[in-house]
């Protein structure tokens, strides 16, 4: 690949993966995911595993469990901080 054309696939895929980012509690297939990168779907999933080094899909799972992991750790109204407390 050309250095020109390795800028493009930078470009893009920084671009999904903004989307991705933004967008954790959509639905993020395959097809609406290859739109915004410009690739038909099937190069979409080939080129994001080839670039990232993961599937899409895991991708994406990884990503929302960190955001959860985050939340629980943090997050001062979430269920762990507002549930009565176990009675002795």
């Amino acid at each position: 690949m050309t250095n020109n054309a390795t800028k493009k696939y930078t470009v893009r895929f920084n671009k999904i993966s903004d989307f991705i980012y933004n967008n954790l509690d959509e639905d993020l297939s395959i097809e609406a995911l290859s739109k915004v990168a410009n690739f038909s779907k099937y190069h979409f999933h080939r080129q994001f595993s080839v670039y990232m080094g993961i599937s899409v899909y895991k991708f994406i799972q990884l990503l929302r469990l960190k955001r959860s992991s985050y939340q629980l750790v943090f997050n001062k109204d979430c269920l762990l901080y507002t549930s009565p407390s176990p009675r002795d």
